[in-house]
């Protein structure tokens, strides 16, 4: 039964993207492959985020000489520090995920296909569905959780401030997708790549529509754009931290002093939660769901 059950979802996948059936793993045999397999490097990469947010919070509790050895000698502590490149990881594999699930309903031009349009609105609704009820949770939580800042332990108010220091005011942002544009001054900071994810996934399906998925060149229209997008958006980001007013190099603990938190409000204002400071990543991600959508190129892998 479990080889059944195996056979029935290959030949599924193949259906989805218009190949042969695909082997099981993340290995390709001759086919497309599988990506379920990804979903362990996902794994990982919450767990890392989360342990990151974590540290953020004990490092007002801890003094300077404490920390250092930490992180010296503590492996969670070192996983933590790795944080910030779990975040992009996420982002990547999120834009892998969405280029190799929408080309090949895109450029499907079998007698049944159904349109461009319908694709888009298609993959707009189950990505509606998977995100916004536990979104949406979460913010209400939020706002239901929040009492008055006054009289609340000192680790409460550490939590609140870093986080949650202007909810319920900026609230209604959240609503919009768009916290990430307002820096360390958004309501629950920490949804920044939901933000950002939402953002991409109603305009890549429009990008990729807009390039005539089902006209001839459309995979070098789609790989000038991502290139495009790529340099752009890394000059943009050189840009954005070269014209910030003030910043230590390099950004120490945040928790130290008051330079230390205003380096580090300014350097995630201008370079880490901004959607332009992350379209290089997006681009990345984009590319590589389209490479693996390319019999060609996983030849080539192979061999290599």
């Amino acid at each position: 039964m479990p080889d059944k059950q195996q056979a029935g979802r290959s030949s599924d996948a193949a259906a989805a993207g218009g190949g042969k059936p695909v082997a099981a793993g993340c290995g390709p045999a001759g086919a497309l492959p599988d990506l379920h397999c990804l979903a362990g490097v996902r794994a990982l990469a919450n767990i890392g985020v989360v342990v990151l947010h974590s540290y953020m919070l004990w490092q007002f509790f801890l003094d300077h000489d404490t920390k250092y050895e930490l992180t010296r000698g503590n492996a969670v502590v070192k996983l933590a520090s790795a944080g910030m490149f779990w975040v992009d990881v996420l982002l990547i594999l999120s834009t892998m995920l969405a280029a190799h699930q929408l080309l090949p309903r895109l450029e499907d031009t079998s007698s049944d296909a159904p349109s461009c349009a319908a694709v888009v609105r298609a993959y707009w609704r189950r990505r509606a569905a998977r995100l916004l009820p536990g979104y949406l949770l979460a913010n209400l939580l939020i706002l239901l959780a929040l009492g008055p800042a006054e009289g609340i332990p000192e680790q409460a108010a550490a939590a609140r401030w870093i986080n949650f220091y202007w909810c319920p005011g900026a609230a209604w942002v959240n609503l919009l997708f768009a916290q990430n544009w307002l820096g360390v001054r958004a309501c629950a900071t920490h949804f920044w790549t939901v933000a950002l994810q939402v953002q991409f996934f109603a305009a890549f399906p429009l990008l990729l529509w807009a390039l005539r998925p089902r006209a001839p060149g459309f995979r070098a229209r789609l790989a000038a754009a991502l290139a495009a997008a790529f340099a752009g958006g890394t000059a943009w980001r050189l840009w954005a931290v070269s014209s910030v007013h003030f910043m230590e190099l390099p950004v120490a603990d945040f928790a130290v002093d008051e330079p230390s938190q205003l380096s580090w409000a300014n350097m995630l204002a201008a370079s880490y939660l901004p959607t332009a400071s992350r379209i290089a990543q997006l681009a990345g991600g984009a590319a590589l769901g389209t490479l693996l959508r390319s019999p060609a190129a996983l030849h080539c892998v192979q061999r290599k």
